[in-house]
Parts: C-alpha cells; sequence; structure tokens
C-alpha cells in the first residue's frame, strides 16, 4: 500500500514539474502526525463533494509564514497620476515639482528612499538635480544623469519620520539645457521617475496580516501592474459590492484606485505571486465579524470576507489609516467678496526657470452662474527679480484665456514689493466647479545659445496677499456633464448587458471606486438624481433622446474611427485662378448661386445661435476611445459612457479621477476622450436655464443678463416686436392727429 501511494506522489509529481511556468499554485497542509498502524489500516475513500469552497489558510503567526527573504519594495504612487503612464511619472521644464504617497504598513526608523530615474540627453548633469522632500523635511539630493537607462539613487531617511500609513514624498528638480537657454529649450528637458522602482524596500516578513499590512501589500502589488485579484463569485452585477473596499484604498493611497480582477475560488496562481487578494467566503464560513486577515500558502496578505461585509470593511480600513496630514483638497471659494490666496490655502507662488506656468485652482458653487458682463477682480500683489533679459513678460491667465500681461524687464520696479496691481477680467470666463488661474511667464536667454546660468532666487513671486473677487450670483445652473459627475455616487451607476459581455467587470468597480471615494463639497440639489450607465458602441442605437436619435451614427463613427480624417481638396484649375478675383464670374457661377441658400441660412444660424458647430460637424474630425454624453436635456441626470473598441480602461478611470481636481474635464452635453487621454467637449447652444431661487427685484438684472447672454434670439425677437408695436402706434396717433386738423 504505502510503495503504491509513493508512486502515486511521483506521477503527480512529475505531472505538476510538465506543467507551464504559471502553473496553479498548490500549498498542501501537512497531515496529522500518525503512527505506523494507523497508515497501515487507511482505506481510499471517495470525498465527498462540498457544498462551496472549503479554505483552509494558515494563521497570522509568524511561524506559519513562508521563510521568504526577498525584499518588496514599497513604491511611490502619484498624487496627480499621468494619463497612459502607471509605472512612471513625466517632469518636464526647467522647475518641476511633484508629490507622491509612500504608503508604509508601520512606523520605520532607518529606512532608505530609493529613487530611479531616465532624463533626456539634453539635461546638463553639472546643473542639474533632484531634491527629495519626506512630509515636508529634505533628505537628499541627486544629479541628474542617467540618459541610457534608469538608475537609482539611495537617500537615507532620518529616524522617526517615516509613519504607517500615508507618507507625503515631494521631489523638486532643477534642469539646464545643455546647449540653449530660454522658453523654447524648456520644452526639451524632461526626467522620468519609475515609480515601480522608486520607494523603500522591506523584508516580506514586514507585512503583518491587519488592515495596514494589507493596504501596503496592496499598493506594492500595484507598482508590478498587477491587478488586485478578487476570489469568489463576482462579476460584473457584484462588482459594485466591493467598491467601498477598493474606494478606501483609493482614498489611503491617493490617485486612482487599483485595477480589480475577478477570479473563480480555484484559479491559476501569478507571477510574481501575488502580494495580496480578496477571499469571499461562502455562506456559513465566515468569521464572527464577517471578515478576517489571514496569510496565504503564498505569503499573500489575504483579506477573507463576507460578500455582506464590505461595507463595514471599508470603516475599518479607514480607522486603520492614520492621518497624516497629506490629504489633499481644492479650496472652496465664496462669491461676494475678496479672499486672499492666503485663506485659499496658497503660501505664494515661486516661479523658476525659463518658461513657468504656476497656478490656483479653487472652486466655485455648481448653482452659480454668470455669462453676461458682469466683472471678477484679481488684485494682485507680486514682485520679480533683477536682472531679466529684455522682452521676459508674465501672463495672467483665467481658465486658460489671458486677462494681463505684465512686463518682467523694468529695472526700475525690479526686486521690490510691487504695489497692488487690480486686474478685472469678465466673470463669465470663470465656470462652476474647478478654476484656475495661471501665471505663466516667458523669460528668453542670454545669451541663448548657451546653457543657461544658474539663478538662485524666483523668476517671479506672487504674495498670499493677493485677492481674488468674484461677484454673487443668483441660484442657477444649466445642464452639462461637469454638474451630473460632481454628485454622482456609487449608487448610480450602472452597466449595459452588451457592455456585461465585453468589458471587464473591474471597469465598473473602478468607476464605483473613483465616484465614491470622492466626496463632494455639496449635496445633489433636489430634484437631482445623477445616474451613469456604462455602455459599448452596440448600444447607441437602444439610448433614447435628442442627441442619440439624431447623432448615434456621427457618435459611433469617432468611436471608431482610426483616426482623424484628412481634407481633401480638389486641384484648382489655371483658368480658375485667372478669375478668381473677377466678381461677376464668381456671381455667374451656379455652384455658387446654388449654395448661397444655405450659406444666407448658415449666417442666420449663427447669429441666432452662435459660433459653436452643430455636433456632426464637431465630431467629424475628431477620433475617440470613449465619449461620455447627456442623450436629453431635459433629463440632465442621465449620463452614459460609451467605450470605444480601443480604449484602454486605465486612462478611462485616471481621467475621470482627474475631474476632481482640474478644469479639463468632461463639460457640455458630449465630450469625447482623445487619444492623449484628455476630455474635449461640445457644448450645445440650445442649453436651457433653470433659475434655483426666487425671482426678485435684486437677481432681475443678473437673471435677464443670463437668459439674453443664453438665447439672444428670443430678446431680439422681443426687441423687435415692441419696435414694430411701437412704429404702428406713432403711425396711428401721426394718422389721427392729421384728421383732426382743419
Amino acid at each position: 500500500m504505502i510503495h503504491r501511494t509513493l508512486r502515486h506522489l511521483g506521477a503527480l509529481a512529475l505531472l505538476l514539474a510538465a506543467l507551464p511556468g504559471q502553473a496553479q499554485q498548490i500549498r498542501l497542509d501537512p497531515l496529522p502526525d500518525a503512527g505506523p498502524a494507523e497508515v497501515e489500516e487507511a482505506r481510499p475513500v471517495v470525498p465527498q463533494q462540498p457544498a462551496g469552497p472549503r479554505l483552509h489558510v494558515q494563521g497570522a503567526s509568524p511561524e506559519s509564514r513562508p521563510a521568504t527573504t526577498a525584499d518588496v519594495l514599497l513604491p511611490l504612487r502619484a498624487l496627480e497620476p499621468q494619463p497612459g503612464r502607471v509605472t512612471s511619472y513625466r517632469m518636464e521644464g526647467d522647475a518641476p515639482q511633484a508629490g507622491f504617497v509612500l504608503f508604509l504598513p508601520q512606523d520605520f526608523d532607518g529606512a532608505t528612499l530609493q529613487i530611479a530615474t531616465q532624463s533626456s540627453i539634453n539635461v546638463l548633469p553639472d546643473r542639474s538635480q533632484i531634491r527629495v522632500f519626506v512630509n515636508g523635511r529634505a533628505i537628499g539630493t541627486a544629479t541628474l544623469e542617467n540618459f541610457d537607462s534608469v538608475r537609482a539613487v539611495s537617500l537615507p531617511v532620518p529616524p522617526g519620520l517615516l509613519k504607517a500609513g500615508r507618507n507625503l514624498v515631494r521631489i523638486e528638480a532643477r534642469q539646464t539645457h545643455r546647449v540653449f537657454c530660454g522658453a523654447d529649450a524648456s520644452f526639451s528637458l524632461w526626467t522620468d521617475i519609475a515609480l515601480d522602482q522608486s520607494g523603500v524596500r522591506l523584508g516580506s516578513q514586514s507585512f503583518d496580516t491587519n488592515p495596514l499590512g494589507f493596504l501596503a501589500a496592496v499598493a506594492a502589488q500595484a507598482a508590478r501592474g498587477q491587478a488586485l485579484r478578487v476570489h469568489g463569485t463576482g462579476s460584473a452585477d457584484r462588482a459594485a459590492t466591493v467598491a467601498p473596499v477598493i474606494a478606501q484604498v483609493e482614498v489611503a493611497f491617493g490617485g486612482t484606485p487599483p485595477r480589480v480582477s475577478f477570479e473563480d475560488y480555484y484559479s491559476v496562481g501569478t507571477t510574481p505571486p501575488a502580494l495580496a487578494r480578496v477571499a469571499e467566503l461562502p455562506p456559513g464560513t465566515s468569521p464572527p465579524d464577517g471578515y478576517e486577515f489571514r496569510s496565504g500558502g503564498d505569503g499573500a496578505i489575504v483579506m477573507a470576507v463576507d460578500p455582506t461585509a464590505y461595507e463595514r470593511l471599508a470603516e475599518v480600513l479607514a480607522e486603520a489609516v492614520p492621518q497624516n496630514g497629506t490629504e489633499q483638497g481644492l479650496p472652496d471659494l465664496p462669491p461676494g467678496r475678496y479672499v486672499t490666496f492666503g485663506e485659499l490655502g496658497f503660501d505664494g507662488l515661486q516661479g523658476h526657470g525659463r518658461y513657468i506656468r504656476e497656478g490656483a485652482e479653487f472652486r466655485l458653487p455648481w448653482d452659480w452662474l454668470l455669462l453676461a458682463s458682469q466683472r471678477a477682480e484679481l488684485a494682485l500683489n507680486y514682485r520679480f527679480d533683477t536682472g531679466l533679459p529684455e522682452g521676459a513678460l508674465l501672463l495672467v491667465k483665467v481658465n486658460g484665456t489671458t486677462v494681463q500681461l505684465l512686463p518682467l524687464d523694468d529695472p526700475e520696479t525690479a526686486g521690490q514689493t510691487l504695489p497692488m496691481l487690480p486686474i478685472r477680467f469678465r466673470a463669465s470666463l470663470l465656470q462652476p466647479g474647478v478654476n484656475r488661474v495661471d501665471f505663466e511667464a516667458l523669460v528668453p536667454g542670454d545669451p541663448p545659445d548657451q546653457a543657461c546660468e544658474p539663478r538662485a532666487n524666483p523668476v517671479f513671486e506672487v504674495l498670499d496677499s493677493t485677492q481674488i473677487f468674484v461677484p454673487d450670483s443668483p441660484l442657477m445652473s444649466r445642464p452639462g456633464l461637469g454638474r451630473t459627475l460632481a454628485h454622482l455616487r456609487q449608487e448610480g451607476l450602472a452597466i449595459s448587458e452588451n457592455a456585461k459581455q465585453t468589458l471587464p467587470a473591474g471597469l465598473l468597480l473602478q468607476l464605483a471606486a473613483v465616484f465614491r471615494g470622492h466626496q463632494g463639497t455639496e449635496r445633489a440639489p433636489s430634484g437631482l438624481d445623477p445616474q451613469l450607465t456604462l455602455a459599448t458602441p452596440a448600444d447607441l442605437g437602444l439610448i433614447e433622446g435628442p442627441l442619440a436619435d439624431r447623432y448615434s451614427a456621427d457618435l459611433l463613427h469617432a468611436l471608431t474611427r482610426v483616426s482623424a480624417p484628412a481634407v481633401a481638396t480638389a486641384p484648382v484649375a489655371a483658368w480658375d485662378r485667372v478669375n478668381e478675383g473677377n466678381w461677376l464670374s464668381a456671381l455667374l457661377r451656379l455652384d455658387r448661386i446654388a449654395a448661397l441658400p444655405d450659406r444666407l441660412r448658415e449666417g442666420v444660424t449663427s447669429m441666432w445661435r452662435g459660433d459653436e458647430p452643430d455636433l456632426p460637424e464637431w465630431l467629424a474630425d475628431r477620433s475617440a476611445q470613449a465619449l461620455l454624453f447627456q442623450p436629453d436635456m431635459s433629463r440632465p441626470d442621465r449620463v452614459w459612457l460609451v467605450v470605444g473598441p480601443r480604449a484602454m480602461p486605465e486612462t478611462i478611470v485616471e481621467s475621470l479621477a482627474a475631474t476632481h481636481r482640474h478644469i479639463d474635464g468632461p463639460m457640455g452635453q458630449v465630450s469625447v476622450l482623445t487619444g492623449e487621454g484628455i476630455w474635449d467637449s461640445w457644448v450645445s447652444p440650445d442649453q436651457p436655464l433653470q433659475l434655483h431661487e426666487p425671482l426678485t427685484l435684486a437677481n432681475a438684472r443678473a437673471v435677464a443678463g443670463n437668459y439674453a447672454t443664453t438665447r439672444p434670439q428670443d430678446y431680439v425677437l422681443v426687441l423687435i416686436t415692441i419696435t414694430l408695436c411701437s412704429a404702428f402706434v406713432a403711425m396711428l396717433i401721426a394718422i389721427l392727429m392729421r384728421r383732426r386738423r382743419p
């Protein structure tokens, strides 16, 4: 019997050895101690198939952990991820800076922070370096001299600086061009931070089987490009139940939620082995609290959870993360009074380099709306350095529009704080939600054909005493994607049947985490129940609404177009060029005469509706990997996200997560996601306005101005009608007066 068993075990070992490198990883539990007599009496029996998977995972004691000495890198995660970049972050320009989160399972003393970089060949090493800060304290510098490959530098971290949970790592770079100097040369300077090779290395035994250990393991696993695997019966229908935990992971790390894949209870292992995973427990096998952190047979931190306990588990994860003061959010600007940059949380802005773009972002309420001639004001307190070359300029921009141009080459005012400069601009440049005021400087090279000389002082400084005033407005709004997405929550997410079959279930889970993790500054207005449906191009014909009914074919072409079409122009004959300036020949051309009614109609339409083109014309030269659109403006809370066949799910999630922090999010009624990961929006000229407060004498002027700006044709008709009525009354009075004369 024993020899037969050994032969069977040997055959099993040969079979496992013949499997591929990524075969299922099986860990056999040790048999209980048994004497020889017990072995002799053993008889083979056919095991009864259990009703559900029986999970036997070893406990959390250190003795039960796998014996391994391999170190694990706890990586840096960008606070503001760049579209299309998962494992790297690019710092561009003369003096870029960026923030990263380093998540640790416990406090550490004597750790070493590893920073891996690769720079452009244009960077001059003698005058280029990075300076690294951890939780606000400088820990060291490194020269930028890695051009052909990624190399790492190790910086010791002082004791007591690294804490359990979130740690903020800030990197400031100073980059100088080898040959040229000036604003143009700044665009060829860059340094990539290899996030998957940057961070703190710890032994695998440092991951305790607790919430912090699980979160740290997820962070390290995400840096490898591996998804968090959920073992159980999860699917697209069950994905939303896991969202509370994934949303809490997003809050803990910052940035975007990790990728998630749903697996069966018994599935193939990964290479390298997973560091963390989730196992949904079958009914009747749950621990008393509904969840438990365990150590898997492959060394992974396993979060074993009852599917009904995800909400409670999310609270446990939130309570376990220490508040280290690294959380960041955009400030809210109250309209109707002057607010200083210091009140908004900005300590002042400094500009270094030759091309500089520093800005301050803030939020306005979603029921704030001014579209007429009202004026906002920026009371600017600033100073600029001495010795700047002739032609140096500072541009002040509001949401991308230049409102003031200031010289920086005046020797009489250089080096001193200038009197407060009032800069008035149209309030209509601002928008509900996120806004940005930029200070953009262009400094020529002196000389332009040599490497720039180091400059210790900043080119300009905007002081925290700078004030901004935004006039108050009546409570008004107009339908748009931005307003709906700002109030969207996890409960408003849905997925079509076609999307369930073609899109990964983890995409819906990531979107649910994005909108659950973002807690808006205000609740959704009464009557607004935002809903977003994840769909595919096959669903366009099933969506109801004026935009979908009229333009579904145009939307489909934008999603399936490989690239923007080239506009072909017919060759012009030589004789046509001779008579091109002859007005008589132009008048006699039949094709131009036939097109005259259409051109007149387009001219009248543009006078009435504005310069915004129709949707088919706007979509004609655009290629989208995904699009968001609002099919019916009378139901502004219904939004569809249609994912194209060539879309990258990670890019979609990253771009939507960034809408909570930047002005470049989806707006209007249709927004396409370009190949560069940027949302490009179309605003319907027929947007209706909605007043959320009673009409009074105090707000009547602002309300009328908004309506007149949005629908000028209505007011033109009113004025024409009043004019005609006045003319008719005047003629009637004149006729009656003439009859009375003798």
